[in-house]
């Protein structure tokens, strides 16, 4: 009989349960419940704000650099002033990436130092179909992206907002994604990477620029502010070694 009494008490629970969340998409609108929901406790990482898309946390805003996890000091210094080097080897602990409003977003460091700020938070880079998945519905033809401007702008600006509320995914700077890919427009430059990367063998690839770093290449997603027309949700770079910094490349973190 107790058995019998707790069975109908999680069934009850579960009717309950499924009732909430029909009445919650039946009269809340779907922009309050991802505010106030997806943005809050349930979707955050050390009061960074994440966005629920898919089974996954993405952060809201482009990451900015911290010097530590709960945030600390921003780190809006240019690569060779940050407390660690390009190749990201002694980066974990050292950098920490952020999803915060009302900062630049970080630029000029290299894919290494991006993916080791993301796992010093607990996170990771998006793979390039993650990032199109968060970036669908992304409306840059209005002109609410920063596709057309001087330089980035700050992050929080809730102008160019994805379908699932993560913001500037086009224009303002381009992200890193995790993923690799062999460059098919480059001359081969040799088998192995320069010194600062050690002597590990790359063999049999077709280097992304700077040919110098005989590297794949990393692919960057959105375009930046300096794109024009050629940003967007479905806007590529697959040239750039992940050894390469620039002014207009940034990131952004999951988990």
């Amino acid at each position: 009989m107790r058995y019998m009494r707790v069975n109908k008490l999680v069934i009850v629970a579960l009717i309950v349960l499924t009732s909430c969340a029909t009445l919650r998409e039946a009269f809340v609108p779907a922009d309050f419940v991802r505010s106030q929901f997806f943005n809050g406790s349930f979707c955050s990482a050390n009061d960074d704000i994440m966005v629920k898309v898919g089974n996954l946390c993405v952060d809201r805003y482009e990451a900015s650099l911290w010097s530590s996890r709960s945030g600390g000091e921003e780190l809006r210094s240019l690569n060779a002033q940050l407390p660690c080097s390009l190749n990201g080897s002694d980066c974990f602990d050292k950098i920490f990436a952020r999803s915060v409003p009302g900062v630049m977003p970080a630029s000029s460091l290299t894919w290494f130092q991006a993916m080791m700020a993301c796992a010093s938070s607990g996170k990771r880079l998006l793979t390039s179909a993650e990032w199109q998945q968060a970036a669908m519905g992304t409306q840059d033809d209005l002109g609410q992206c920063n596709t057309n401007g001087a330089s980035a702008r700050n992050t929080g600006g809730g102008l160019c907002v994805s379908a699932a509320g993560v913001e500037d995914m086009v224009g303002n700077v381009e992200e890193w994604v995790a993923d690799w890919i062999q460059a098919n427009s480059r001359n081969d430059g040799g088998d192995t990477a320069p010194n600062e990367y050690g002597s590990d063998m790359i063999l049999g690839i077709d280097e992304a620029a700077p040919e110098s770093f005989r590297f794949p290449a990393a692919l960057i997603r959105g375009g930046s502010w300096r794109d024009g027309t050629g940003a967007g949700v479905y806007a590529l770079d697959a040239r750039n070694s992940p050894a390469r910094t620039r002014a207009w490349i940034g990131f952004r973190c999951t988990k």
